[in-house]
């Protein structure tokens, strides 16, 4: 890369060698045209490496500026004597050199000030161009390695967040269990089943943070199947899901800790038969899943408040950004919230 950046200078340099003379009235050859050139950024061409391997050892010293000014200029005045020394075998022998003897330090000192401003700007384009490409990649790089921390913190936020869930929701139905050991065990015995068959999906999924729609209802229905065995024949369960949402992708147990609200703020605290409701619906590219109970409501209290409620928000947050939103609607006729976030089809059970 470095050859072809001097090459291409090389050529532009000989072509207004040749065109320039030719304007003037003074036409040259193309040989006379690019021998300048051509030795010129090939004594440059073999200078720039080393100009680049000195920058970055001065890079990694970290010296600071007036050590790293007085190393460059040292260096510098280096690389402008290398430079005169190759140009002493091929300086003619007449002209203005012809009283000049060959191999003598009159004739390198000579060669030195003909060109010195010319070099000295080479040499610190050069030193610039390393020093510009090292922040620009440096500043990609460190761009990309906070990208991944902050990806690997989110991930590792989300399963705090998706973990809080599981005990929670299994002490919940450990102690439904035990209210009905003594008094129903049949019952009870058919909660365990559907517990340990909720634990095991809730296990052989625990690596995925979406799984589709379809499959998180089959966990929603294991709990319901214990809340009826609870509420026997109290409790209405009505669940309209449209067809084109069963494969869309949803965050693995985000409808889990609002339905247990509707049951132990809502359900449960009513007089009378119970009703919960589960809907899906999509439009414009958003998935809506709502459910709501007829439940006394909040009654004043915080309705934000809560694992449940706080550790949905904070996991669409950390899933979808602004994307998503959870809306509550809070009222003496019951309580509601819906989940809104954009529409992607599943990878396949396991996640998307």
């Amino acid at each position: 890369m470095i050859t072809g950046v001097w090459c291409y200078f090389a050529v532009l340099l000989t072509i207004n060698n040749y065109v320039y003379p030719a304007m003037m009235g003074q036409p040259v050859t193309w040989r006379d045209a690019a021998g300048f050139p051509i030795l010129n950024y090939a004594i440059w061409a073999l200078l720039a490496p080393v100009i680049l391997l000195f920058c970055e050892r001065i890079r990694r010293l970290q010296w600071n500026w007036a050590f790293w000014l007085a190393a460059h200029s040292a260096f510098a005045v280096l690389v402008l004597l290398v430079n005169a020394s190759v140009w002493m075998p091929f300086t003619p022998a007449d002209g203005e050199f012809a009283q000049i003897p060959r191999a003598s330090w009159h004739l390198l000192n000579v060669l030195f000030w003909r060109s010195v401003a010319w070099n000295v700007w080479m040499y610190w384009v050069i030193v610039g161009i390393f020093y510009g490409l090292g922040y620009y990649f440096g500043a990609r790089e460190a761009q990309i390695r906070a990208a991944q921390l902050e990806g690997q913190l989110a991930k590792a936020e989300l399963e705090v967040l998706k973990s809080q869930l599981q005990p929670h929701f299994l002490f919940n139905t450990l102690n439904l269990i035990s209210s009905l050991l003594h008094t129903d065990a049949a019952s009870a015995d058919d909660m365990i089943g559907d517990l340990g068959s909720l634990l095991r999906m809730s296990l052989e999924s625990h690596a995925a943070q979406k799984v589709p729609l379809a499959e998180e209802m089959k966990a929603i229905e294991l709990y319901l199947n214990i809340q009826r065995l609870r509420f026997q024949d109290t409790l209405t369960v009505e669940i309209e899901m449209d067809p084109k949402t069963l494969e869309a992708a949803v965050p693995h147990l985000i409808l889990q800790p609002l339905i247990e609200n509707a049951f132990r703020h809502g359900i449960s605290k009513r007089v009378g038969p119970g009703v919960l409701k589960i809907e899906s619906e999509e439009g414009e590219g958003i998935l809506k899943v709502r459910i709501s109970d007829n439940g006394p409501g909040a009654k004043g209290q915080d309705a934000d408040a809560g694992i449940g409620l706080s550790n949905t928000r904070a996991r669409l947050d950390k899933l979808y950004g602004g994307r998503a939103a959870l809306k509550v609607d809070n009222s003496s006729a019951g309580f509601s919230v819906e989940l809104q976030f954009p529409l992607t089809v599943a990878n396949g059970a396991g996640g998307a």
